[in-house]
């Protein structure tokens, strides 16, 4: 796993963090050397409700990728599932990620 600093040069050109707050929002959730699979892959379940598969899948590509979008949708509960998930130890941000 690739610590969330290695990879911020990236992040900072992909992603807009200064987002109208009404609008939709992408929640972003970074790899890092802490947390295992399955903690991940429990808190995607438990915070963003996703599926034991869809956990499962967004996990192994934060993994190798070093970030991705575990949810899209209103800004507001977007802020609201981060703030759990940076509770339970794992990195995230509330933002839009670019299109290419």
């Amino acid at each position: 796993m690739v610590p969330f600093e290695e990879h911020k040069h990236e992040i900072d050109e992909k992603i807009i963090e200064d987002i109208d707050h009404g609008s939709d929002a992408d929640l972003i959730v970074f790899n890092d050397d802490i947390n295992t699979f399955d903690w991940v892959i429990q808190c995607f379940v438990e915070v963003c409700r996703l599926t034991l598969e869809e956990a499962t899948e967004k996990t192994l590509y934060i993994h190798y990728n070093g970030h991705g979008i575990v949810r899209s949708g209103p800004y507001q509960e977007m802020v609201k599932m981060k703030d759990q998930l940076l509770d339970r130890g794992l990195t995230a941000i509330v933002g839009r990620a670019r299109e290419n």
